[in-house]
């Protein structure tokens, strides 16, 4: 289901305008995922899917989930940090050594491309929105480097709270020095 809506976008959609009735359905669509499934899609996005397939993401979302791969059996090992904190320093320790490799100079070429602007999603991403602030003269390059590391830590936040969602997964400490054993110990285990 998920791989037939991933397959679905034409560019050219993006630049028509709608009509009512996709308006209509494409707000349904919307509301009906943010209700039952808990996730926020742009519109645009439910927009191409029902355009190139005729039928709402609403319409694919409800189908009944079939099996990805039939016979196999699938264990959930979620790789958590035990101490946030120790998360935290190397987030900020990554993107500072990033800076350290020319993280800045990669930005400030892409801020001089004509075709590139801060309403693109990948000028949007976590590290690069804030080095486009410091490089529009918005902040200080510090003040860059700070927003960047506390966004990175917000996204792993989100990605904690998505993991928590998932009740039957076995949880492993990425922060301790057996971890990679224990992931191995558990898919045996699973295998069982």
């Amino acid at each position: 289901m998920s791989k037939n809506i991933k397959s679905i976008s034409n560019p050219k959609l993006k630049l028509e305008i709608l009509t009512s009735e996709e308006v209509k359905k494409i707000h349904e669509a919307t509301l009906w995922i943010i209700e039952h499934v808990g996730i926020r899609f742009p519109s645009q996005r439910a927009l191409e899917i029902w355009r190139s397939s005729g039928r709402t993401m609403s319409e694919w979302l409800s189908q009944p989930l079939r099996p990805i791969l039939p016979g196999w059996r699938f264990a959930t090992i979620s790789l958590e940090p035990g101490d946030r904190s120790v998360l935290h320093e190397r987030i900020g320790r990554r993107y500072r050594d990033m800076m350290a490799a020319g993280l800045l100079d990669e930005v400030k070429a892409l801020h001089e491309r004509s075709d590139l602007h801060p309403g693109l999603p990948s000028i949007r991403c976590v590290g690069y929105r804030q080095l486009w602030d410091y490089l529009d003269g918005r902040v200080t390059r510090e003040e860059a480097i700070e927003r960047a590391i506390a966004a990175t830590r917000q996204l792993a936040k989100r990605q904690i709270t998505w993991l928590r969602a998932m009740p039957e997964r076995t949880i492993i400490d990425c922060l301790s020095e057996h971890a990679a054993h224990q992931v191995v110990a558990q898919f045996r285990r699973s295998l069982g």
